[in-house]
């Protein structure tokens, strides 16, 4: 543990031969072949230019002309959003009045990179044949299996630890219910960045040859389909207002019940629909119930790109040049989307598909419990569990969705086994029961579980990158899901969505990532949504047929 805990910190370099260190070190500062011409360009979006609203689509560049080489993971868009008409239904207006303002939700995206519904890739004014259709998901997934450190950073993702807490480091904003108690629609603001690297397709991009192939940009759509709202803890809002704002408030909090997670847009809550304090008195009074906040539609104010990246001599684009001649390989991933035909039922799910399967490095299988339910997934509580594929069983046994073996499964098959700490998230939605031990359910949890994805892996981890997933060679394969509820009837909380068993979940869903790669050519950009590079097996009957 020590020996891995030091490599990742890069504290075991000068470790071993000595003289071996000093000679390196005479190394250290390389030949710069830069012409001292690094600089920020900010460019706005294009086409349909901001404002508009998220249901047209936009263009927005990725690469400035004015950069011979771009830095593509340094580079990020800033969204400015106005959610319009926001309502609140199920406030008793007559009974709630919160002067202090103590009384607060949040409304925004965990991830920013579920902002884009649909993202297309375009070259010179010409497609490349990239169309990601399910973004929001793919957003999703994608953040899903980051490490704690990289969730934390404001603008980018809402840990629902700081949402909860009422801290800043958020992607979004919060509101008070007081203004919402009247029913009518209102708006709310809030400022979000996209690292271009956050988006799937550019996670091994680095540096990008401009000189060469200039004029890269996306057609994007955005939408409120990602959103997620809930109400937060009166008490951490309290302590912010005396604390750290020295207001005086001469009463204190009693206990406030509320949902402890995150919720879709436009599906229903507990939270405070009555709160009053007497003058007199200074006593509260409060009551919690079901509570709706409402919100179909997105006002985009400003949308800009941000492009960092300089100048490089003639030398170096030449060799550039001949580089580009030959093609450069990029490696890159898409998610695809299918649901399954069949919900579960009072006994459980037994239900299949059938789907061509390609450098697919993993199927991952989510169990909305709403019909909207796509950035809000919770754990089942199956038991049983299992995946066929043509037959074959993934893993080899059926699983139980809680508990050790199954945590560790997924920890390994999001690669954050190593020196990356997971988020307390991504722990609950696998370990955080739903049910008591005697088998009753709860009626609420202590923290959020809604980043549950079972990931099936179907490819080996590795440091590199490498085309090693699963292969149907063009046929087109059964997949099967099977698996029992862990607690019958209702204490069955996937079945029984509402504890009074009137909301039963929509059917499952597979999302499947697969490799797939990026050429750079002299002029232009090719993605290759099929198939692989020539050289890429040792093997050449380990590759895919043509398609």
């Amino acid at each position: 543990m020590q020996n891995s805990n030091s490599n990742a910190k890069g504290e075991r370099r000068h470790q071993g031969e000595i003289a071996e260190y000093f000679k390196k070190m005479r190394t250290t500062i390389e030949r710069n072949d830069g012409t001292r011409s690094f600089e920020w360009i900010t460019d706005t979006c294009h086409d349909q230019q901001a404002p508009f609203d998220h249901n047209k689509e936009t263009r927005i560049a990725l690469t400035s002309t004015q950069h011979d080489i771009s830095d593509f993971s340094k580079g990020f868009f800033t969204i400015h959003v106005i959610a319009k008409d926001v309502r609140i239904v199920g406030i008793n207006a007559a009974n709630f009045t919160d002067s202090y303002h103590l009384i607060k939700g949040f409304l925004g995206w965990r991830d920013s990179n579920s902002a884009f519904r649909q993202i297309q890739l375009w070259v010179n004014g010409h497609s490349v044949g990239y169309n990601q259709q399910e973004a929001i998901r793919e957003g999703f997934a994608y953040s899903s299996t980051k490490g704690q450190e990289e969730m934390t950073q404001r603008f980018i993702h809402s840990l629902y630890e700081k949402v909860v807490s009422y801290s800043p480091q958020v992607c979004g904003t919060f509101f008070n219910f007081d203004d919402f108690k009247d029913g009518l629609p209102h708006d709310l603001e809030w400022d979000v960045n996209i690292p271009f690297d956050d988006l799937l397709l550019f996670q091994a991009m680095d540096l990008f040859p401009n000189f060469a192939i200039p004029n890269v940009e996306l057609r994007v759509y955005l939408d409120t389909a990602g959103l997620v709202w809930c109400p937060i803890n009166p008490q951490s809002v309290y302590d912010t207002k005396t604390f750290l704002e020295e207001e005086k408030i001469d009463f204190t909090l009693p206990n406030i019940s509320f949902t402890h997670q995150f919720i879709q847009i436009n599906n229903t809550a507990i939270g405070p629909i009555e709160f009053s304090v007497d003058e007199d008195t200074n006593e509260v009074s409060n009551l919690s119930g079901e509570i709706t906040l409402i919100c179909n539609m997105l006002r985009i104010t400003d949308f800009s790109s941000h492009m960092c990246g300089f100048g490089i001599c003639e030398q170096s684009k030449n060799e550039i040049t001949q580089e580009l001649l030959k093609g450069i390989d990029i490696p890159a991933q898409y998610l695809s989307f299918d649901s399954f035909p069949d919900a579960a039922g009072l006994n459980g799910i037994q239900t299949s598909l059938r789907s061509t399967l390609s450098n697919t490095t993993n199927i991952s299988v989510v169990f909305p419990r709403h019909a909207n339910d796509i950035t809000v997934m919770q754990n089942p509580m199956y038991q049983n569990l299992q995946l066929r594929i043509d037959n074959k069983n993934f893993p080899d046994r059926a699983l139980s969705t809680l508990g050790a073996e199954f945590l560790q499964m997924q920890v390994i098959a999001s690669d954050l086994d190593g020196p990356i700490q997971c988020t307390q998230e991504f722990e609950d939605a696998y370990t955080q029961s739903k049910n008591s031990t005697t088998g009753k359910r709860y009626n609420n949890t202590l923290r959020d579980d809604t980043r549950f994805i079972w990931n099936v892996q179907l490819e080996r981890n590795g440091g590199g990158y490498f085309f090693d997933g699963y292969e149907s060679k063009g046929r087109n394969v059964a997949i099967e899901l099977v698996g029992n509820p862990i607690y019958q009837g209702a204490n069955d909380t996937y079945y029984n969505v509402d504890k009074g068993g009137k909301t039963h979940p929509p059917p499952p869903q597979i999302w499947s990532c697969k490799d797939i790669y990026i050429t750079l050519c002299l002029g232009d950009i090719k993605v290759h949504m099929n198939g692989e590079p020539e050289y890429s097996q040792i093997d050449s009957r380990n590759r895919p047929p043509e398609l």
